[in-house]
């Protein structure tokens, strides 16, 4: 394999404009580490190098590892993908869904259904924070209020949304939404602990990921990549404004956002799924729950609603589609990049990136911390068309 191009990239990105101060990457084919790298500064004004000691908040990347857990659970029999959460999360009982009857008048409408494969597939009618719908306004606000009290635990923010009106009928649209979060709590309800004890217990002590989770020591917050932003006038600023989350004291236990990593940790989660849910003796997942994951679940509808965010935002998704928990390559020529269909993946807000590529046995992590303007859709293109035509 030819890494050069791999690390011009890199160094390409840490000396752009507005770029990230520092990178890595881990690259793995058929169960070996084919490239690593790292380009640039965990901290700048330390001038401590990013390395192998180095962690990294994975934001949306955390989804993924939600996913598989879900997956381990549906493996076990304890849930089945259309069952309505009430059933184990008793709080979505009395779910409504908001519409605008004009004159901005809004009626509450009780759902036909909500499931757990609403959450699994974004389809739930929960969103992020915003001003785009009233919805987006009252998560927005309940939010930043959980926030201001100093966090609280999975369960409570389970009860926490429960009360708020949908954005539409489930199943009947795609919004990119806080449902892996919520599934924390599912996971709590269902198999008797904690959130982290349970991925600690089924994933991250099995694979060896022992600087993952969702809290920070001393010692983790000397590790941990400072994050950068940058004004208006291209000055480059820190951005510690969400490090608070990751104080023991917040204790929520966020399956949509919250872990820390470091690039061995999810180097290793990621060839475990390249290798049909395998790793040196460990089966954390079947192929075959692989296999369902990473096909697309959304129904016509949903999938032009999902499709809307290549055009008005991330150009960088086309051709995906969205599976449980992840978004799948279904079209290769409209994604405009090298790659596999069925290629599976997600990213953070800060610019991580987890891929899969169960075909080539492929898998590929990729960190920085920029956050807002990540330029992720300037670098994870690249790095899939640098990565993929290196290969032999």
């Amino acid at each position: 394999m030819n890494t050069k191009p791999i690390d011009a990239l890199l160094k390409q990105f840490t000396t752009m404009e507005r770029g990230p101060v520092g990178c890595a990457l881990s690259v793995t084919k058929a169960g070996k580490t084919i490239y690593t790298g790292y380009s640039g500064y965990a901290d700048a004004q330390a001038q401590r190098p990013i390395g192998e000691e180095t962690l990294y908040r994975m934001y949306s990347c955390s989804k993924v590892v939600t996913a598989v857990a879900m997956m381990i659970l549906l493996e076990r029999g304890l849930y089945q993908l259309d069952d309505p959460i009430a059933q184990y999360l008793p709080e979505f009982a009395d779910a409504r869904y908001a519409i605008c009857t004009g004159n901005n008048m809004e009626t509450l409408l009780p759902v036909r259904a909500l499931t757990i494969k609403h959450f699994l597939t974004m389809t739930s009618g929960l969103t992020y924070g915003g001003e785009l719908s009233a919805t987006h306004a009252r998560i927005g606000r309940a939010l930043s209020g959980i926030d201001e009290k100093g966090g609280c635990t999975t369960r409570e923010f389970s009860r926490i949304v429960a009360k708020l009106p949908l954005k539409f009928e489930p199943g009947t649209s795609w919004n990119y939404g806080i449902n892996l979060d919520v599934l924390g709590a599912f996971i709590e309800e269902v198999s008797g602990s904690s959130f982290y004890q349970f991925l600690r217990e089924e994933i991250f002590s099995p694979l060896g990921m022992e600087d993952t989770g969702f809290f920070l020591d001393g010692q983790g917050q000397k590790r941990l990549a400072t994050m950068y932003y940058y004004d208006e006038d291209g000055c480059l600023k820190i951005n510690d404004s969400e490090d608070f989350k990751y104080e023991a004291a917040y204790r929520f236990e966020c399956g949509g956002g919250g872990l820390v990593s470091s690039l061995h940790d999810m180097t290793r989660f990621t060839k475990m799924l390249a290798l049909g849910g395998r790793l040196d003796g460990q089966r954390i997942l079947g192929r075959k729950t692989i296999e369902l994951m990473r096909q697309n679940h959304l129904e016509p509808q949903a999938l032009e609603a999902f499709r809307q965010t290549h055009q008005y935002g991330w150009p960088f998704m086309a051709g995906y589609g969205y599976g449980l928990g992840v978004k799948t390559l279904m079209d290769l020529a409209g994604s405009n990049c090298a790659g596999s269909l069925g290629e599976f993946s997600w990213a953070g807000a800060a610019g991580t990136l987890l891929l899969v590529d169960p075909s080539e046995q492929l898998s590929i992590v990729y960190m920085h911390q920029l956050m807002p303007n990540n330029r992720e859709g300037y670098c994870h293109p690249r790095l899939r068309n640098v990565i993929y035509g290196a290969l032999d």
